[in-house]
C-alpha cells in the first residue's frame, strides 16, 4: 500500500459558514485516499464541538494579528512543532499572510513541495512581498485563481515563470449550493424587495473597488420606475454609498441589504446579477447567480471575463455609461431572450463544478 502524502492545508481565518472555499480545497485532499490533510487556520475560532477540532483534522490558532508581523516567533513555534510531530510532506497555503508565514516556516522545516494559491489581483504590487517569495519561497509552486491573477503573478514575483506558476480555477459544490437557495419569492420578502419590479441583484463588500458609486451613477441616469437594485453587502464605504443615493433622490430604487452569511442563498430573488468591479481576481459570485440560472453582468476587470466566457455579459470596466446600456439592454430582453441566457450561464457553470476543482489539486500536491 502506498504511503499516503501528509498536507498541511494553511488558511487565512476560519468562518463558519455553509459554504468555505478554502475548506473545500482542503477537502480535496481529506476524500482522497492518496492523501492525509489537516486543517489550520491562523485566524478565528472553529465552534467547540466540531468533530475536526477533537479529531485533530482541524486547528485554530487564533494568533493575535499582530503576531504576523516581521519575524512571526510564536507562530512558528506552534507551527513548528505540528509540522513535526506529524511530518508533512506539502504545505498549500491560501491568499499573502499564510504564504508569508509559510515562507519563514520553510526555513526551519523541509516540505517536498509548497503550494501557494492567490485569489486577488495586486497582492504583490508591494514590492517588498515579490522580494521576499524570491528569497524566502524560491521553489514554491505559485498558483492564481484565474489567468489574469496567474499573470500578476508572473508580472510583480521576481523570478516566477511558467514551470512554476500556474492556474487553478476556482469552484463551488454545485448542488448543495442549489440546496440551500431560497425561493424568488421568500429571498424577495426576507430582503425587502418589491414583488413586481424586475431586480437588478449583487452580493459584494461595500468598498470603492466593487464600483458601486458607477452602479449608482448608471441608475441614475435611467428614468423609469419599473426596475430596482438590491445589493446585499457590508463595508467601510457603505456610508458614501448611502450618501450617494440620497443625493441622487434613489430610495427604494438602490436598496443596500446589509451583509448575510448565507447571501448566496438569495440570488433566486434577482432577475439578473451584476457586479461592477474595478478590480476582480475571479468572482465567485458569478458561480453563486449562474447555477441559479440568474444571468450575470460583470466588469473586464481581472478574472470576469474567463468565468463569464460565452454566457455573461462583459463590459468595460469603471465606465458609468457601459452599466447604463447594460442595464437598459437587459430590461429589453424578450423571455425568450432571457430563457437561453438562463439556460447558457447554468451550462457554464458547470465548468467550476467541486470536482474539477478536487482533481486540480490533488493533482498538483502529487510528489514527483
Amino acid at each position: 500500500m502506498r504511503k499516503r502524502i501528509k498536507v498541511l492545508h494553511l488558511g487565512y481565518e476560519y468562518i463558519d459558514r455553509y459554504f468555505s472555499l478554502q475548506h473545500e480545497c482542503a477537502k480535496a485532499y481529506d476524500l482522497s485516499d492518496d492523501f492525509e490533510v489537516t486543517e489550520v487556520y491562523l485566524f478565528g475560532e472553529a465552534p467547540a464541538g466540531h468533530s475536526n477540532l477533537q479529531s485533530g483534522k482541524l486547528v485554530c490558532y487564533n494568533f493575535p494579528k499582530s503576531q504576523i508581523r516581521l519575524i512571526p516567533f510564536k507562530p512558528l513555534k506552534k507551527l513548528l512543532k505540528l509540522c513535526r510531530e506529524r511530518e508533512f510532506d506539502v504545505l498549500v497555503c491560501h491568499r499573502y499572510k499564510p504564504a508569508y508565514v509559510a515562507g519563514w516556516l520553510s526555513k526551519f522545516y523541509k516540505f517536498k513541495k509548497i503550494i501557494t494559491v492567490f485569489h486577488g489581483l495586486g497582492e504583490f504590487r508591494r514590492l517588498s512581498r515579490g522580494i521576499f517569495f524570491k528569497y524566502f519561497l524560491p521553489d514554491a509552486i505559485k498558483a492564481g485563481v484565474s489567468e489574469a491573477v496567474r499573470k500578476d503573478i508572473l508580472e510583480n514575483v521576481p523570478g516566477a515563470g511558467d514551470n512554476d506558476t500556474i492556474t487553478l480555477y476556482n469552484a463551488m459544490d454545485l448542488e448543495a449550493l442549489r440546496r440551500n437557495y431560497r425561493s424568488r419569492d421568500a429571498a424577495r420578502a426576507e430582503l425587502g424587495l418589491p414583488t413586481d419590479k424586475f431586480v437588478f441583484g449583487s452580493i459584494g463588500r461595500l468598498v470603492a473597488k466593487k464600483g458601486y458609486q458607477n452602479l449608482i451613477d448608471a441608475v441614475s441616469n435611467i428614468e423609469r420606475d419599473d426596475f430596482c437594485v438590491a445589493i446585499i453587502g457590508d463595508g467601510n464605504y457603505r456610508g458614501e454609498l448611502e450618501r450617494q443615493i440620497k443625493r441622487k433622490n434613489l430610495e427604494g430604487r438602490v436598496m443596500l441589504c446589509g451583509w448575510s452569511d448565507e447571501a448566496a442563498t438569495y440570488v433566486k430573488a434577482f432577475d439578473t446579477f451584476i457586479l461592477p468591479s474595478l478590480s476582480e481576481g475571479f468572482g465567485l459570485v458569478f458561480i453563486e447567480a449562474m447555477a441559479a440560472g440568474v444571468p450575470c453582468i460583470g466588469t473586464d476587470s481581472g478574472g470576469v471575463r474567463e468565468v463569464l466566457a460565452g454566457a455573461g455579459v462583459v463590459i468595460p470596466r469603471d465606465d458609468v455609461d457601459a452599466i447604463e446600456k447594460a442595464l437598459i439592454d437587459d430590461l429589453a430582453k424578450s423571455d425568450q431572450e432571457r430563457e437561453e441566457a438562463r439556460q447558457c450561464h447554468l451550462q457554464r457553470v458547470e465548468m467550476f463544478s467541486i470536482d474539477k476543482l478536487r482533481a486540480m489539486y490533488c493533482k498538483v500536491a502529487y510528489l514527483d
